[in-house]
């Protein structure tokens, strides 16, 4: 139990000192799963009160955010579509999994003059 609250210690200290590899560090530990509980309850809280003295934002919110989330994903994958369209032999810079020999040296292969141009 001692060795979770230094760890939350720990992590207080690496964010008010600011530096980026120490919070990483901080954050690999157990503590980091008790210090999100603590600030998780009040960020909760202070969530639910603001929902419930501004109920435009209750009843809008959710719906303008899912929406711009939507057609963000939406414009993304068409892009994407695009791409691969206009260059279908080049390496696909998507989130799938590279094709064999990628790293081996045998570099990207060449693409095809575009469609666009």
């Amino acid at each position: 139990m001692g060795e979770i609250f230094t760890g939350m210690g720990e992590i207080l200290a690496a964010f008010v000192s600011g530096d980026s590899w120490r919070i990483r560090s901080a954050l690999q530990g157990d503590a980091s799963w008790a210090m999100g509980m603590i600030l998780m309850l009040p960020g909760g809280f202070i969530i639910m009160m603001i929902y419930r003295f501004i109920p435009f934002i209750e009843r809008h919110l959710e719906s303008y955010v899912m929406v711009i989330s939507y057609l963000t994903i939406g414009g993304i994958i068409s892009f994407l579509a695009l791409f691969n369209a206009s260059c279908p032999v080049c390496w696909a810079w998507t989130s799938r999994i590279r094709p064999t020999g990628y790293g081996l040296g045998l570099g990207p292969r060449p693409c095809r003059p575009s469609y666009f141009l």
